[in-house]
């Protein structure tokens, strides 16, 4: 297996007229498929130019020198080009292409191939490649998490492919590749360009230790599906042949259940006593298995409850849904839910239930090593030899013939992201099963998705695999079911895949705790940063542009990645442009009409955007030049932001605050008072804030005109924010302006949507005052005076008390909310992500001290869990609340630490101009760099014994220290 990386030649290629986009033909959404093709090179340099729709593999003599895996619109493409001189050889060469086809039938999956070979094209993609389906690799495999993607099976006893790697493949059995397009810049592309940026790393990671290894046994059962048309009462014998104990687990589709009349909690042991008993259900289609022995379920039967009858011909419109902001109300049950669950089936004949239809399958891979129970204490020795082995590339791991399963659990030490690397001997049809995770939890484990799960079925002899889908995890769970012949692990290790940043200088001070929680929040950001910022390596590596500022921000104060930082705010500026209207929002009439703003996530999710993460992209601009110094990535980006700001502006209220109907308002995972309508208030005072910022930026630039249209505009929506938003009997800003004014807009947008509107009384009782709200209220310059003070110490009393409660709007309750929900009628902070914010306010405005030891106690508390990195959720004491155990939205100590507690800021674009002035604290000493682009910047303080603080500071003699004027 190769690790080589090729270098990405930083010159010009420009795509021949003759390179064509093709694919395979006839190729199904969700499959694997082969392209080859021979060239001839004579002198050097070779150059490889290469572009995918979605994903693929590029190998040169049968040596993998490209992942096509960064992400970028149809309409306009990207394509990299890289030095392949050290993989080819004079005379035949052979290229060979692996990649997958979309889920997404209106999207393309195409690739284009350029080969020059010093200044002679010497290979274009067109209808000359050969292309067949990957047999052994199962659909529905995505190296990008999305879609239905489902575990990693791959079957090598039908792997035919490995000769068509080589020069000599007679592949003129395969069909010729289909052209998409004659032209380079054609059909969905608007226009295709060149990214320089580095490949991502290919290094082979290591497991440290073994956590467990010992026996395991399958679960034994097959899963049920009631087939039901609609909602539908279900019930059934379950019969124990002797006095046992079950588990019910669930696959969905169940609203309740219950076990002779009483609810059953599933996953959870259930006795069951020798005899006949009712088992009941509830639901659409529910599906689930019974584990254990000696219980039989059978004469099912059910009552399908009637489904509402639509007038014929008529189209019912859609009502729009909006999870994460729009009340979700109470489900509304079938009647005589609970005693239809409760009744007895013995005690009455029911005429009018019917026989039910029951559908059964095997465990997939994924369910059946979920399902199991796991002893993360076993250490058995089982007669295995060589075990330590997995911890680096000498030796080998021999696993004798087994009747059982045998299950070993190996620990990285800290989350990971990238492929799974194996080499085996092993006997025709050996599995070898994987499942990646992130956490041990009370002495179980946390399985996260199916696509986590990887199964390998080995063909006779030796066996190599680099697993196609890329996985974040720390730690992997090996299951080797029983056989009747020895396998041998010559390797088994992770390639780590992300972007190649690194820290310029480790951070330190006096504080050991602080120095850990730096060090936690640093390798979470690199495991967030592939071909874009990713909210999480483990859960859904997603661009998520609010997300994404925070880990933008350790970016520049630690790694200096200013062209990753480019590529990201390029990607997402093109999410404003008219081609998203021709491939991705088709029809959209919101899209027609240019009422949205930039995406929340890649590439137009939510389809009613989240107005404060479009705002933080536009922040996020601006720091990118104050870090870089890059003016002309600042006006290529410059277009989409005043675009943003148009688009602002024309979805203003008549009294000069945003509101856009049918938008996903979010400010955090917090019981904040904001919905799909209406002025919500944090999205207002991020735009003031954002017309503020680029008034100055425009004003560098020569434009005074629009600089001052700019700031009139900000100090506009400021008056308007403090004209409606204001309370003044609770002395605090609303999260939502709910008045006479605001309702009629309510019931207007309600009748075109068609719903059911809240009466005036029940619209008002929604009101809340929010820590965020206030909070931002001080951060974008909103609050003045008294009412400054007053939200500044709403933050400040939140911070003290540590109380941090996650919620949804979608589930705050209508009318005074209850002091678990919102202690004292305040929302609190809910996430690690809205610390970001709070930790900026109080540096800024005199609470280093509060700042300083909160990140102490909430991080530290993360650091005591167990987990390496920073979760995505506050964990209370004694409930394991986090989805994702590293998420970069909560790294932002290693942002404050760098300009706060060193003391380092920008005060000209790329640190021409810079000041030093560490916060107020108890530490003895700090030390640490920041990069510009000119090089370090290097501080070292400490505290004499007479109390005053000595600094040390080095810099590029471009940089020019100045005090700070803030």
């Amino acid at each position: 297996m190769n690790k080589l990386i090729p270098e990405v030649y930083k010159g010009d290629i420009k795509l021949s007229s003759d390179a064509k986009w093709i694919h395979a033909p006839n190729a199904r959404p969700a499959h694997w498929y082969v392209l080859r093709r021979e060239f001839d090179v004579r002198i050097a340099p070779v150059w490889l130019a290469f572009g995918a729709c979605h994903y693929a593999e590029v190998y040169v003599n049968g040596i993998l020198v490209m992942r096509a895996c960064e992400r970028s619109y149809l309409f306009n493409i990207k394509y990299k080009a890289i030095d392949i001189t050290p993989f080819v050889k004079e005379g035949k060469n052979a290229l060979t292409v692996i990649m997958d086809k979309m889920f997404d039938e209106n999207r393309a999956s195409d690739i284009i191939v350029q080969i020059d070979c010093g200044e002679e094209t010497v290979l274009t993609s067109d209808a000359g490649f050969k292309a067949h389906e990957y047999l052994p690799l199962a659909p529905n495999t995505s190296f990008f998490i999305e879609g239905p993607c489902k575990q990693e099976v791959f079957d090598a006893r039908n792997d035919i492919f490995a000769p068509a790697f080589f020069v000599g493949f007679d592949d003129s059995a395969w069909e010729n590749a289909e052209i998409e397009s004659e032209d380079v810049v054609a059909y969905n592309f608007t226009s295709i360009s060149q990214d320089k940026n580095r490949l991502q790393t290919n290094a082979p990671v290591f497991a440290k230790e073994y956590v467990s290894i010992g026996k395991s046994l399958p679960v034994g059962a097959k899963v049920m599906t009631l087939q039901t048309e609609g909602f539908a009462f279900c019930e059934a014998l379950l019969t124990a042949g002797e006095d046992t104990e079950i588990i019910i687990h669930s696959f969905g589709g169940s609203t309740g259940a219950s076990l002779d009349g009483k609810g059953i909690v599933y996953e959870d042991s259930i006795k069951l006593s020798k005899g006949q008993h009712r088992l009941a259900f509830i639901g659409k289609s529910p599906s689930f298995f019974i584990e254990g022995e000696n219980a039989v379920a059978d004469a099912w039967r059910c009552k399908e409850l009637k489904p509402e009858i639509k007038p014929e011909g008529k189209r019912v419109k859609r009502t729009p849904r909006f999870p994460w902001n729009d009340l979700a109300g109470k489900a509304q049950l079938p009647e005589h839910f609970e005693q239809f669950l409760a009744e007895e089936l013995y005690s009455t004949c029911r005429a009018d239930f019917s026989p039910l239809t029951v559908s059964y399958r095997e465990l997939d891979v994924h369910e059946d090593i979920s399902r199991r129970k796991y002893d993360v204490n076993a250490r058995d020795e089982l007669g295995i030899t060589g075990k330590e082995s997995v911890f680096s590339k000498e030796g080998e791991m021999k696993i004798p013939p087994a009747k059982d399963d045998i299950t070993f659990i190996i620990d990285f030490g800290t989350q990971r992201v990238g492929g799974i690397y194996l080499e085996a001997i092993a006997e025709s049809g050996t599995q070898i099963q994987i499942n990646a995770f992130e956490a041990i939890k009370g002495g179980e484990v946390v399985f996260v998705n199916p696509h986590n799960t990887m199964q390998y079925i080995c063909k006779q002899g030796y066996n190599e695999y680099t697993s196609h889908l890329r996985r974040g995890f720390r730690y992997l769970l090996v299951n080797v079911p029983a056989r009747e012949s020895e396998l041998v692990i010559k390797n088994l290790y992770l390639l780590e895949w992300r972007y190649p940043a690194e820290s310029q200088t480790e951070f330190y001070c006096s504080d050991k705790r602080i120095n850990e929680i730096y060090k936690m929040s640093i390798d979470t950001a690199k495991v967030c940063m592939l071909d874009a910022y990713v909210d999480c390596p483990g859960y859904e590596q997603n661009i998520w542009v609010g997300d994404a500022r925070v880990t933008a921000m350790v970016n520049l104060m630690n790694f200096g990645c200013y062209d990753f930082n480019k590529r990201f705010l390029s990607l997402v500026a093109d999410s404003v442009d008219e081609g998203l209207c021709r491939i991705y929002r088709k029809g959209n009439k919101r899209y027609i009409e240019g009422r949205y703003l930039p995406c929340a996530s890649f590439p137009t999710y939510p389809e009613g955007n989240i107005p404060i993460w479009s705002y933080m992209w536009v922040i996020s601009v601006y720091e990118h030049y104050m870090h870089s110094g890059d003016r002309e990535a600042l006006v290529g980006l410059l277009p989409a932001v005043k675009e943003t700001f148009r688009r602002s502006v024309n979805m203003m209220s008549e009294r000069g605050l945003l509101s856009i109907n049918g938008a996903w308002n979010l400010i955090e995972w917090a019981n904040n008072d904001i919905c799909e309508y209406g002025e919500c208030v944090a999205n207002s005072m991020m735009l003031s804030y954002c017309f503020k910022l680029f008034s100055g930026v425009l004003a560098e630039l020569g434009d005074t005109e629009l600089a001052k249209e700019y700031a009139d505009n900000a100090e506009k929506i400021k008056a308007a924010i403090n004209e409606y938003a204001w309370n003044e009997e609770r002395g605090a800003y609303i999260d939502t302006v709910r008045d006479e004014t605001s309702y009629e807009k309510y019931l207007e947008y309600y009748r075109e949507i068609g719903k059911t509107p809240f009466d005036y009384k029940t619209y008002l009782s929604l009101s809340r005052i929010s820590v965020q709200t206030n909070t931002f209220a001080v951060l974008y310059g909103i609050a003045e005076g008294e009412r400054r003070e007053k939200a500044l110490g709403l933050l400040a009393e939140n911070i003290e008390k540590g109380i941090y409660i996650a919620g949804s709007p979608a589930y705050r309750t209508a009318g005074e909310p209850s002091e678990a929900e919102a202690p004292d009628g305040i929302v609190h902070i809910g996430s690690p992500f809205f610390m970001f914010f709070a930790l900026d306010v109080l540096f800024k405005n005199g609470y280093s001290a509060l700042a300083l030891k909160s990140i102490s106690r909430e991080w530290g508390d993360m650091l005591d869990s167990g987990i390496a990195t920073c979760t995505e959720s506050f964990n209370s004491k004694t409930e394991w609340k986090t989805r994702s155990v590293a998420h970069s939205w909560s790294a932002s100590p290693a942002v404050y630490l760098m300009s706060e507690l060193l003391g380092i800021k920008p005060h000209s674009p790329g640190f021409r101009e810079f000041s030093v002035e560490p916060c107020k604290c108890r530490l003895d000493f700090a030390k640490g760099s920041v990069p510009t682009p000119y090089g370090k910047i290097y501080v070292e303080w400490h505290r004499k014994e007479n109390g005053e603080v000595e600094i040390i500071c080095n810099a590029p003699e471009e940089c020019r220290r100045v005090k700070n004027i803030l």
